[in-house]
């Protein structure tokens, strides 16, 4: 896609990717609100996701300093993996050590 070699379908493949990655951005944050994935979400990472999503649509459009907010964007989903804000506190896997 972003290579022009698209060969006639540029904006067929362009409205597929912006609707299927917004779609996935929704559902996965609707999926997060229901009882079974709280523990497994994080909004920090959904943030940077939204951040990648967000430059690569700018990517696409050729919109200045793209790099920038991709690169964000993957800065802060690699923070996600060291900072939780919605992962109790009591969450200790202690008692996996005593079995």
């Amino acid at each position: 896609m972003l290579s022009g070699k698209t060969y006639g379908y540029k904006t067929i493949i362009h409205a597929f990717f912006f609707i299927s990655g917004a779609c996935a951005l929704i559902l996965s944050l609707l999926a997060a609100r229901s009882d079974n994935y709280k523990g497994d979400f994080n909004v920090i990472f959904w943030i940077g996701s939204l951040l990648v999503f967000i430059g690569l649509l700018m990517k696409t459009f050729y919109v200045p300093y793209d790099t920038f907010v991709i690169i964000g964007g993957v800065a802060i989903s690699g923070l996600s993996f060291f900072i939780n804000p919605l992962q109790s506190k009591d969450d200790n896997d202690e008692e996996l050590l005593d079995q």
